[in-house]
């Protein structure tokens, strides 16, 4: 009977210490309805002697400012021979660029080092790293996921 009850208390201990492990937990699928509680100001840059609309975050995504998150979305290559991608809420055609979406709809991926991977049009993937909210660098979007990896979903 005392070896069973040890056993039992073992089991819960190493249970308890594993939910606290945070990169053991799956991390949740960020939805781009969450991406899209943002508003823009448009600001005079000195250094670019031009203005540019700069973001102002809401609750919803500084809530998850500088955390590990995984999205969802179709690729679009920026410029694939440097590994530059982004990651869209919608295909190419009606994407930021193309399509008169919003800067919100977009993801720039900052990939993890040693990737190589090469990516088709609207590939349909999902990336899992950690999310920065970007309000000065205009060369940038405002949404960048770095050490970006992909990742499967179920």
């Amino acid at each position: 009977m005392k070896v069973r009850i040890n056993t039992i208390v073992t089991y819960l201990v190493i249970g308890l210490y594993l939910t606290m492990l945070p990169d053991l937990k799956a991390q949740p699928l960020l939805s781009w309805e969450k991406l899209s509680d943002v508003n823009f100001d448009l600001v005079w840059f000195e250094e670019h002697q031009s203005k540019f609309m700069v973001p102002r975050f809401g609750a919803i995504p500084n809530s998850y400012k500088n955390k590990k998150v995984k999205i969802k979305g179709y690729v679009i290559p920026v410029d694939a021979t440097k590994n530059l991608y982004v990651i869209s809420k919608v295909p190419m055609a009606m994407c930021f660029f193309c399509g008169g979406s919003g800067s919100e709809t977009i993801v720039e991926l900052e990939m993890k080092k040693g990737f190589s991977k090469r990516y088709n049009t609207d590939d349909v993937k999902t990336f899992q790293g950690v999310l920065t909210l970007n309000t000065k660098d205009v060369m940038h979007f405002i949404y960048i996921l770095k050490d970006a990896v992909e990742v499967s979903t179920p």
